[in-house]
């Protein structure tokens, strides 16, 4: 849902531009896209897919840190070190219905205390933080989009791989290799931008 709608959807007029007779129909799911039965022709994934007949490649990675608002920070102080997040209020994924265990960004850095909102949508998340609820983790290329939202203690963060995977019988199709050529050097391209280096 992020990666498709924060960053691929804002590239696709440029893809249209070089391949105007190519129709890209984008789903964004939490859940796993099967491509042995051909519910998608690319798959991008945080993780990479073990499933026989495909095709798979590490294109690029991501960063993932925590952010607020100006507004929350402002009105419960700005966290100085790791310690001091006990006292913060959080946003975060609902445990029992993560189907990508990858996501599980927030964990690998804090385990906090006080969640205060949970919700399977990044972009709900990403709202709620921005709106001054509580730290979320986010990708940076999600909160990139918000100018109010704050880096909080950035080196708290984690990186995540961007897989590209297609069906080995669609991999030389041409609008097929169009588009995982197009999403391979952007991705490439961006990869300061992504991983906020």
């Amino acid at each position: 849902e992020g990666i498709g709608s924060f960053y691929l959807s804002p590239r696709l007029q440029l893809f249209y531009e070089r391949h105007p007779s190519v129709l890209i129909e984008l789903v964004t799911s939490s859940q796993w896209i099967n491509l042995s039965k051909r519910e998608a022709d690319i798959f991008i994934s945080f993780t990479k897919p073990t499933e026989r007949r495909l095709s798979v490649r590490k294109i690029g990675e991501f960063r993932v840190s925590l952010f607020a608002s100006e507004a929350y920070l402002k009105r419960k102080g700005v966290p100085e070190k790791k310690s001091d997040l006990e006292k913060h209020e959080f946003i975060d994924y609902i445990d029992d219905l993560i189907q990508i265990q990858s996501v599980r960004w927030l964990a690998d850095v804090f385990t906090p205390r006080q969640v205060v909102f949970r919700s399977t949508s990044l972009i709900a998340q990403y709202a709620s933080a921005s709106s001054g609820l509580g730290i979320a983790s986010l990708p940076t290329f999600v909160a990139a989009h918000d100018q109010s939202l704050c880096p909080v203690l950035p080196t708290l963060g984690t990186k995540r791989d961007i897989w590209l995977s297609v069906h080995k019988d669609l991999e030389h199709v041409s609008s097929v290799n169009a588009v995982t050529r197009f999403l391979s050097e952007q991705i490439s391209r961006d990869q300061r931008f992504l991983t906020g280096i």
